[in-house]
């Protein structure tokens, strides 16, 4: 009869115990059926806060995904950037996430997002080279004319990076074939850098373009192309009517500037005679 008593007592001290926990999960599981946002602890706040954050820096668009799903607030992780301004938005449409992407900008997050270097989604989206992403955000009026701290716009991102598909849809959008960057390059000078031909093919046609731009060493598109040795690049330049004896600021003519270099033989006769 001992036994039997003692093993109550412990039964009902082990049911107090446990009660708190039980009426806990009750009260949890009744706020999730009637819709009520239960609040979090705010350590695990913390640590999900940083799994954002550490998933944005890493361009971790699944576990963006899966955060956001899972989230108690998720209208506050949404406002949750990288220490450079870097929002998940961004992330969805460097990544071509178009889904995600509309998901997020249907929960409120801006399509005019900037970053603390000025960039934006459009230009993230072009740096991934996701024409239906770009596409979807010019339909929101968004400028495709932004320019980050840089001095980068999208269009750019597409020139140096030799996408000719984006680059031409760019220009269609109404994007500044002449537009210059903090070294007064434009998109064509950095496309001829880059060695991008077909880039630069659509820019020569581009209504509005000038091949004869100057950067800040006095530099233009057939300077560039002559430093890159590329005898192709030199006569696409000339044959759509580059200036061939413009000045750098070292008083160099593309030409002259062939001069000086182990492939001189090759170059210097692309050139008409000075």
């Amino acid at each position: 009869m001992f036994a039997l008593s003692v093993q109550l007592r412990l039964d009902r001290s082990f049911f107090r115990a446990l009660l708190p926990s039980i009426l806990g999960v009750v009260l949890i599981l009744l706020a999730a059926a009637s819709g009520v946002a239960v609040a979090a602890d705010p350590a695990d706040a913390d640590q999900l806060h940083t799994d954002w954050r550490r998933a944005i820096a890493n361009d971790r668009v699944a576990e963006l995904r899966v955060l956001l799903e899972t989230a108690a607030d998720p209208d506050s992780l949404l406002q949750v950037k990288t220490d450079t301004g870097k929002n998940v938005l961004m992330i969805a449409c460097k990544m071509g996430d178009l889904a995600f992407a509309i998901q997020l900008l249907d929960l409120g997050m801006g399509a005019d997002s900037r970053t603390a270097t000025g960039g934006t989604p459009l230009m993230f989206a072009a740096l991934g080279n996701h024409l239906d992403v770009v596409d979807h955000l010019l339909k929101l009026d968004v400028d495709v004319n932004a320019q980050g701290s840089n001095g980068w716009s999208s269009l750019t991102i597409a020139a140096a990076k030799g996408y000719a598909e984006l680059a031409a849809f760019l220009v269609a959008s109404g994007a500044r074939v002449n537009a210059r960057d903090v070294y007064r390059w434009t998109p064509m000078m950095r496309a001829v850098d880059n060695e991008h031909m077909e880039v630069v093919r659509l820019l020569v046609d581009a209504p509005g373009s000038d091949l004869d731009n100057q950067d800040e060493g006095g530099n233009t598109a057939l300077h560039y192309a002559v430093a890159t040795e590329n005898s192709d690049m030199i006569k696409l330049l000339l044959d759509a009517g580059a200036n061939p004896g413009i000045d750098n600021f070292r008083q160099q003519t593309p030409a002259q500037l062939a001069a000086t270099l182990p492939v001189a033989d090759k170059l210097v006769p692309l050139f008409p005679a000075e």
